[in-house]
């Protein structure tokens, strides 16, 4: 499952590629097209197209989901969420998201992502550009996901309104 913007930087075109390459591979994907991305210029239609006719791709084109249960029903629907983001270095809420829904996640090895994933054992890192490992540890993950469902649920518990206001409690009163 591919959850947000359409965009060259956060890997779209690898996941169209690496679902032509699966043949029992559904791609699941809620986002929009992000025209303004300047790396956003090559065409992935003729891909998207051929996965259209062999029914192995569904998409939402929506910025924001208004419906939870909808929500609800894309996660669910995935043993695990990819997060191919090329050379970022900073956090992403889908990663979170996924995790309150107990789906182990794939991202690169590298920045913060990278660092709560290994740390928190929530699903496995690649290396960073090399479209190789992300294929090897994509078929390790559709093999491993349930070995990681309830360090998800722990790793965004942490995430919960009810830790944030607890750590921002213990900043106030000085002790961290």
């Amino acid at each position: 499952m591919y959850f947000g913007g359409r965009c060259a930087r956060r890997g779209y075109d690898k996941l169209l590629h690496l679902c032509s390459l699966e043949s029992d591979t559904v791609f699941v994907s809620c986002g929009r097209p992000t025209p303004s991305d300047e790396a956003f210029k090559y065409d992935v239609s003729a891909l998207r197209e051929a996965l259209q006719k062999e029914g192995r791709i569904f998409e939402v084109d929506t910025p924001f989901l208004p419906d939870n249960a909808f929500t609800d029903m894309l996660f669910n629907s995935a043993p695990f969420v990819l997060l191919p983001y090329d050379d970022f270095m900073g956090s992403s809420g889908v990663l979170v998201q996924a995790a309150s829904y107990g789906k182990p996640v794939l991202v690169a090895d590298l920045g913060h992502m990278g660092s709560l994933v290994k740390r928190g054992r929530i699903g496995l890192c690649y290396k960073n550009r090399d479209e190789a490992d992300f294929l090897r540890l994509y078929r390790i993950l559709c093999d491993t996901a349930p070995h990681y469902i309830e360090q998800a649920r722990v790793f965004a518990e942490s995430y919960s309104s009810r830790e944030i206001d607890a750590h921002l409690s213990r900043c106030l009163l000085g002790s961290s």
